[in-house]
């Protein structure tokens, strides 16, 4: 959001002034031109979201999933973990409601970040479809996995995918087993007019 991006410029400031200082060893400089670029990335990531966000003409089914292929693809790329897409032909392109399109992102955007940080796969699967009624999204790995009775205690990122998908009318799955990856589906409903 708009704070990371301002949080995100004034680390840019401090790491480019300890860069340029004469009193910074060689290494020195090498590690905050280091931490520059990463922050750089992270900052292009952050302005890509709040541009998606705000651009009205991305209010569909069909630009939602295009969106999130390329998000997907590119966040999992930066982790060296493949990813493969499936994404339905058939998608209707009917109008979303900027709220739904913006919850079912930031699950979105948790569940591919647990992939990231967590699950040590070497490979993962974006799927999108709509099934009776309902938008689908799910994310797949072959990492480690976790045991699903103990989700509770994985910290807010499963609560938080949970407390999104149910804002929306929907629901989210975990399915998962140690050493078997994970799935994360999402599911909400899309107005019954709009199919």
């Amino acid at each position: 959001d708009l704070d990371d991006l301002g949080a995100g410029l004034t680390e840019v400031n401090v790491l480019s002034t300890l860069a340029r200082s004469p009193m910074t060893s060689a290494e020195e400089k090498r590690r905050y031109l280091d931490e520059l670029a990463g922050t750089a990335e992270r900052m292009v990531t952050s302005l890509d979201e709040i541009v998606w966000a705000v651009n009205p003409r991305n209010d569909t089914v069909v630009s939602l999933a295009g969106y999130f292929g390329s998000y997907a693809q590119r966040l999992l790329e930066l982790a060296s973990v493949a990813c493969g897409l499936d994404v339905a032909k058939d998608l209707p392109d009917h109008p979303l409601d900027p709220t739904f399109r913006q919850g079912l992102f930031l699950a979105f955007k948790e569940a591919v970040t647990n992939v990231v940080r967590h699950s040590g796969a070497s490979h993962a699967w974006l799927r999108i479809a709509v099934r009776d009624g309902d938008l689908v999204v799910e994310v797949t790995d072959n990492g480690r996995g976790f045991q699903t009775d103990a989700r509770r205690h994985a910290g807010d990122g499963l609560a938080n995918m949970h407390a999104r998908l149910k804002s929306l009318g929907g629901d989210c799955d975990v399915i998962s087993a140690s050493n078997q990856g994970a799935t994360i589906r999402f599911r909400a409903p899309l107005p019954m007019g709009w199919l």
